[in-house]
């Protein structure tokens, strides 16, 4: 809990003094991390399908799942503030959102694998899109 409250009071820091430099670095480390959590979304709804090479029948912890999705709409937040400094596009901090929600689909009881082949589907196009637009975002903060 400290590491948390210290990590906040660095970010409160960051954005009080105006630095577009760390903006701009920060901007990059989340898209990258947001990249990297989209195709884990897509692992995490497929793994109960034994069609695919990472089947678990025990699936993804609810609680993983339940701080995931917590940590993906802290990153859309941070996102959208972000976007908003850099003044680039503020679409790609939707998509954290709804990232969240796909991770969320995986708590049902329901439990079926339609339901599983859509919420990995809809994260693949969802990571697709992440690509296209970071690339856009990282053209015009750094001017390419």
């Amino acid at each position: 809990m400290p590491l948390i409250v210290l990590f906040l009071l660095l970010l409160a820091a960051v954005f009080l003094l105006d630095n577009r430099i760390i903006f701009r670095i920060l901007f990059v480390v989340v898209n990258l991390w947001l990249t990297v959590m989209y195709f884990v979304i897509a692992e995490i709804q497929t793994a109960k399908l034994p069609q695919v090479p990472w089947f678990d029948p025990a699936g993804v912890s609810g609680t993983v799942v339940v701080y995931l999705a917590l940590l993906m709409t802290a990153a859309g937040v941070l996102l959208f503030f972000l976007s908003r400094l850099l003044f680039v596009s503020r679409l790609p901090a939707v998509f954290p959102f709804i990232g969240a929600a796909l991770l969320g689909i995986g708590l049902l009881p329901a439990g079926s694998q339609s339901a599983a082949h859509a919420a990995g589907g809809a994260a693949l196009i969802l990571l697709l899109l992440h690509i296209v637009f970071a690339a856009l975002g990282f053209r015009k903060i750094f001017k390419i």
